[in-house]
C-alpha cells in the first residue's frame, strides 16, 4: 500500500512537468504561426516579396490563402485545449501545420 502511494506521488511531478511543457510549446508554436499568418496574409505582396521571394511567382490568393490557413492552425493549437472543447482537434492543427 505505501509502495502505491509513493509511485502515485512520484508520478505526478512528472505528469505536472509535461503538461506545463507542452503548454509553452503551444503558445510558442501558436506565436510563431499566427505571427507568420498574419504577416502573410495583411502584408503588400511587393513588400512581402522582398522577404519571401516565392510570394511574387505565385498568385496572390494563394499567398492570402496560405497566410489565413497558418493562421487558423495557429489558432487551433490553442483555441480547443484553452477551451476545453473538442481538445482532440490540437494535435490534427498540429498535423496539419508540420504537413503544409
Amino acid at each position: 500500500m505505501l509502495a502505491q502511494a509513493s509511485a502515485s506521488q512520484a508520478i505526478k511531478p512528472r505528469s505536472t512537468v509535461l503538461h506545463v511543457g507542452l503548454w509553452i510549446a503551444q503558445v510558442l508554436l501558436f506565436t510563431l504561426f499566427a505571427f507568420a499568418g498574419t504577416l502573410t496574409l495583411f502584408t503588400p505582396i511587393a513588400q512581402l516579396a522582398q522577404t519571401v521571394p516565392w510570394a511574387a511567382d505565385v498568385p496572390v490568393a494563394l499567398v492570402r490563402f496560405i497566410g489565413f490557413a497558418e493562421l487558423a492552425g495557429a489558432i487551433g493549437l490553442l483555441l480547443p485545449s484553452l477551451t476545453r472543447i473538442k481538445p482532440a482537434l490540437t494535435p490534427l492543427a498540429a498535423l496539419g501545420l508540420a504537413v503544409s
